[in-house]
């Protein structure tokens, strides 16, 4: 006697969408840390040489995790098809390659498996 029962597989991103949120708003971050800090650290700390060098040090810092985060965002892979996400698109909807929706929970399909 076989039972046959209908599984269904769903296929998950979420860990990699977890990962895209986690770069996206970690450049997010970066851009605004990058326009406002330096500003800020410059009138609390006055006009002194120092504090230029601090805010000069603090702009190249930042600009530089600015870029290479910005740079994580656009290499990120689809979760379905390997190819950058994002491609030249600032803010996509889709894949560019496969038109994977952004932030798809993955595709269902009805797997049969024989239990004996």
């Amino acid at each position: 006697m076989t039972n046959t029962v209908n599984l269904q597989k769903q296929d998950s991103y979420s860990v990699r969408w977890k990962e895209y949120r986690t770069r996206r708003l970690l450049a997010i971050l970066f851009a605004i840390a990058f326009l406002v800090a330096p500003p800020l650290i410059g009138k609390v700390l006055g006009n002194g040489r120092s504090s230029q060098e601090v805010v000069g040090i603090l702009l190249v810092t930042l600009l530089i995790l600015t870029v290479v985060q910005g740079w994580r965002v656009a290499i990120w892979p689809c979760p379905k098809c390997g190819k950058a996400f994002r491609g030249t698109a600032p803010f996509p909807k889709s894949c560019r390659h496969c038109g994977l929706p952004i932030w798809s929970v993955g595709s269902t399909e009805a797997v049969d498996q024989t239990i004996p």
